[in-house]
């Protein structure tokens, strides 16, 4: 037998092993039974939400209790009527992605103003530091983040993750989604705790639920874009 083949034959082996190893943690299904089984059916669940409908308070050290009713469709586009506290109750906020970015308008019922602003996708996450689902799913997958169990119907992420490194999720018993999201900085600092109730998944929000305004506002001003007839 010629040796080269038999060297050939083992190196393609070897290298069939290697490849296999490296890729085996996207290849085998994680226990669904186990915590990063769990947070990976999680992710599948909101991957399977078109809208949604809840109300929803966020609150970070330091400042006032934040209280919105929020709408959501799956392509981002969200928006946030401000029920508390009092000085802001009433405003609205409405954020939908356009070419080459987003568009955020911000009604001010009280001075009956509309503002209208376009921003990149760099100043959205400057404003509004988000969580990528695509890399936590491979980062739970290829073991880069830890999940554990804390309590019974909840699960901890340990690793990078955007601004935060810890996060803990208190999960509805129904939908299998969050009721209660708390993240957590790398000296174990609270960033956010949001608490979300009256969740109704896929109600049949539409765009033009998020973007309706009635009465319009009588001034309406957009900083940095095109006047409309110009």
């Amino acid at each position: 037998m010629n040796p080269w083949w038999l060297i050939l034959t083992v190196g393609i082996l070897g290298a069939l092993v290697g490849l296999t190893v490296m890729l085996w943690p996207l290849i085998e299904p994680l226990a669904p039974d186990r915590p990063a089984g769990k947070l990976l059916a999680l992710l599948d669940t909101w991957a399977g939400v078109r809208d949604l409908s809840a109300r929803v308070a966020l609150r970070r050290s330091g400042e006032h209790e934040l209280e919105v009713r929020l709408l959501y469709l799956s392509n981002w586009a969200l928006r946030a009527d401000l029920l508390a506290p009092a000085e802001v109750a009433g405003e609205i906020y409405a954020l939908r992605p356009v070419p080459d970015g987003w568009l955020l308008v911000h009604y001010r019922p009280r001075i009956d103003l509309g503002i209208e602003t376009r921003l990149t996708s760099a100043d959205l996450e400057a404003l509004l530091p988000t969580i990528s689902l695509d890399q936590l799913r491979l980062a739970v997958r290829l073991g880069q983040v830890k999940v554990t169990a804390p309590e019974e119907g909840a699960l901890e992420v340990q690793g990078r993750l955007g601004a935060a490194h810890r996060m803990l999720l208190r999960l509805e018993e129904t939908t299998g989604l969050p009721r209660e999201i708390v993240l957590f900085s790398a000296q174990g600092d609270e960033l956010l705790h949001i608490s979300i109730s009256e969740l109704t998944i896929n109600p049949g929000v539409e765009l033009r639920d998020l973007l309706s305004l009635d009465p319009l506002p009588g001034q309406w001003l957009r900083p940095g874009l095109t006047p409309p007839g110009a």
